[in-house]
């Protein structure tokens, strides 16, 4: 642990939001005052609170990094999302999602927004302030970089998934086996399976998983007139590929010259596959990340049956069919079953769709399985404030901070025993069963890897022939299991596990 020069004499200079988001641009950010807090959790034992904490993190034009995805009507007000995270989580307005063109849906700042987060962190801690910056979500990671190259990053951070990897390679950010003390990372077993693991590099872990999201199965209700709807928990062994299949082809709807006007469901990207493929009981890597396992029957099976979907059951539209993904939406009543992230429950409360919805879970074959992704929260690895950054980590990612993003249905459960708070006010009404019970079932994700964004795009080039129906699945991953393989060798995680981890970056 860092500590440093005795600074109490000096006078402390108060630094509004509006100044320290300048400085932050302009390289001219202050000192936070470097004492450091005793924190009993964290087996620091130190003499003095700290003062001042800063705090950076996306908004206020992109409050989240999710986007709305294939299958929703792209006019999206993020916005609108914003304030309801504002609105809802704060508790404000009974804890209702705030409706378009009423006077609760005024747009937040989203800086304001996470000052209402932490204000409980706050008022327990005499003495501390934490400084909020925030900074539009397409220019975010890039201003980290940019922070980190000058050695002035704030000293927590929240950042997105592989954006983080120029970070880690930096050695910007603390690697959190430094942190042992009397309790450890034992807390870590309370997290929904598979966050931590997901959330390693080289075998270390520098960051709480935070906002996380799963997928599950929109279900427009009103097109199952004198239809079983699916079950609403997961698991049930009778809702597997076969009887999904079996009911997207009688929810789609043909037309006059061989055109469609409803679609029984819809491909949504590799989210959608790559939760295919653990439902098969496979993966996408090895789990130290040293080897591809697209050579795999299994793997191919499930590839070839999204492919399938489109091109041999016609019950999902072909990108022709689609163009620009606006044809057949589930907001637009053209689709029966959608399966994207549950962060789209609250925005699609918000809309008069003209129909009745809900969420049901995903279908099955050798297993239940879902897809997941989430953010994270990071300390920089040169904070002064070793303590109380990391007590901030711990409630922005742990019960009390999860349990405020569960409120608004934007965020899924990533804390054992936070589910209770999921979906309060108008989006109750929605099935929350299956929501909450998404972050339970195994996970296909997103791994933290140098070559993640090569990777991707040779998976991207590789399967293309399958989804444009040119190329059977087969042939198409053994070609990329051999390409993964040549970037995977010798790159691998690997690393020693949590707790033993020596120090340093």
């Amino acid at each position: 642990m860092r500590t440093a020069p005795d600074t109490s004499n000096r006078p402390e200079t108060v630094v509004t939001r509006r100044v320290f988001a300048r400085r932050l641009v302009t390289g001219t950010v202050a000192a936070t005052v470097p004492t450091v807090a005793g924190a009993a959790t964290c087996g620091h034992p130190t003499t003095k609170p700290p003062t001042s904490l800063t705090w950076y993190s996306w908004g206020p034009e992109y409050p989240l990094p999710f986007t709305a995805g294939p299958g929703l009507n792209t006019r999206v007000n993020w916005m609108q999302v914003a304030n309801q995270f504002a609105a809802v989580a704060s508790g404000a307005s009974g804890n209702t999602i705030p409706t378009p063109g009423t006077g609760s849906a005024t747009p937040v700042p989203t800086d304001k927004l996470l000052e209402q987060q932490i204000e409980g962190f706050v008022a327990e801690r005499n003495g501390l302030t934490v400084k909020v910056s925030t900074e539009r979500f397409d220019r975010y990671h890039e201003k980290l970089s940019t922070f980190a190259a000058a050695g002035m990053l704030p000293d927590v951070i929240a950042y997105d998934g592989a954006n983080a990897l120029p970070l880690l390679k930096a050695g910007a950010l603390y690697p959190l086996q430094r942190l042992q003390g009397s309790t450890g990372l034992a807390f870590l077993a309370g997290y929904q399976p598979g966050y931590i693991e997901s959330s390693m590099y080289r075998g270390r872990l520098y960051g709480l998983p935070y906002q996380a999201r799963n997928l599950v199965l929109y279900v427009n209700k009103s097109m199952f007139s004198g239809m079983s709807l699916p079950p609403s928990t997961w698991g049930t062994p009778d809702w597997t590929w076969a009887r999904f299949l079996e009911v997207a082809g009688q929810l789609t709807r043909r037309v006059a010259g061989g055109g469609y006007r409803q679609m029984g469901t819809l491909l949504t990207g590799r989210p959608f596959w790559a939760s295919l493929i653990r439902q098969n009981g496979a993966a996408e890597f090895s789990k130290d990340l040293s080897r591809s396992r697209y050579a795999e029957p299994v793997v191919h099976e499930a590839l070839q049956w999204a492919s399938d979907l489109v091109w041999r059951y016609g019950v999902a539209p072909s990108e022709q069919q689609n163009p620009n993904g606006q044809a057949f939406t589930f907001d637009g009543g053209t689709v029966a079953m959608w399966v994207w992230y549950q962060h789209a429950i609250p925005l699609l409360s918000t809309r008069n769709l003209g129909f009745e919805w809900d969420v049901y879970p995903l279908p099955s074959s050798r297993q239940a399985a879902t897809y997941a992704d989430w953010s994270f929260v990071s300390m920089n690895t040169n904070t002064t404030e070793v303590d109380a950054a990391w007590d901030l980590m711990r409630y922005l990612a742990g019960p009390d901070g999860d349990q405020r993003a569960l409120r608004t249905g934007i965020a899924a459960p990533v804390v054992r025993g936070s589910e209770v708070r999921f979906m309060t006010g108008a989006a109750a009404t929605r099935n929350r069963a299956a929501a909450i019970q998404a972050s339970q079932q195994p996970l296909a994700v997103r791994p933290l890897h140098e070559s993640w964004v090569q990777l991707t795009g040779l998976i991207d080039y590789y399967l293309r022939p399958v989804w444009t129906g040119q190329e059977r699945a087969a042939y198409a991953a053994r070609d990329l299991s051999k390409a993964l393989d040549a970037v995977l060798n010798g790159i691998g995680l690997g690393g020693p596990a949590i707790g033993n981890a020596p120090d340093g970056a």
